[in-house]
């Protein structure tokens, strides 16, 4: 029996260890990805500014090592957002190339931000007995209602200034409040997928 456990346990450390040498090497790829990005285009005398590569770089390797503990079906997607938002969109000026490349990370963010809460919930749930406080969950959820609460608000009072043509919003933020309405498009996507994931599952498989 102790055989067992022991070899159970040196399974686990090996699987352990074998994620964070992969994440470690996600966050060095996408160092050298963007130094060599830029390095090639200052050599050709391109235009992306060193400040944008650091902050890029920072950024992808950040969330590689910050990520270890989430299963692939989260944090690879998290990662290709960080990508597209931070290599493509800011390093290489895709915000300013393409105008609709905005409002596609806007609304492709709520899909992603359906599947991270869930992981999310289920991290509170699973702990609740085992270090967690019992009010942690309604408090995020509380939390995280307000703050929907008054985007729903945001979003309704856009509607009836585009169609009605009030003016409750005074003809501001109209960048913001398309960014909010794509995030939030994005969500009822992502909440349609992960309840056809969760159909027959009670988990997000790792």
């Amino acid at each position: 029996m102790r055989t067992v456990k022991s070899t159970d346990g040196g399974i686990v450390l090996k699987r352990k260890r074998s994620r964070l040498a992969a994440h470690v090497w996600t966050a060095a790829a996408a160092v050298l990805l963007c130094t060599g990005t830029y390095l090639a285009d200052y050599l050709t005398g391109g235009d992306i500014l060193l400040f944008n590569c650091i902050v890029a770089s920072a950024s992808l390797a950040g969330i590689a090592l910050l990520t270890v503990r989430m299963p692939g079906i989260v944090w690879i997607p998290v990662l290709g957002f960080a990508c597209f938002t931070q290599y493509f969109g800011m390093m290489l000026n895709f915000y300013d190339r393409y105008r609709w490349y905005d409002l596609a990370m806007h609304g492709s963010s709520g899909v992603l931000l359906v599947l991270v809460g869930f992981y999310v919930y289920q991290l509170l749930t699973r702990r609740q007995g085992n270090g967690y406080p019992a009010y942690a969950l309604p408090v995020v959820f509380s939390t995280l209602f307000s703050v929907a609460g008054a985007a729903v608000w945001e979003i309704y009072e856009f509607s009836v200034d585009s169609l009605l043509g009030l003016h409750t919003q005074l003809g501001s933020l109209y960048d913001t409040m398309t960014d909010i309405v794509a995030g939030s498009a994005g969500a009822a996507v992502g909440a349609l997928v992960l309840f056809g994931i969760l159909i027959g599952k009670r988990r997000l498989p790792r």
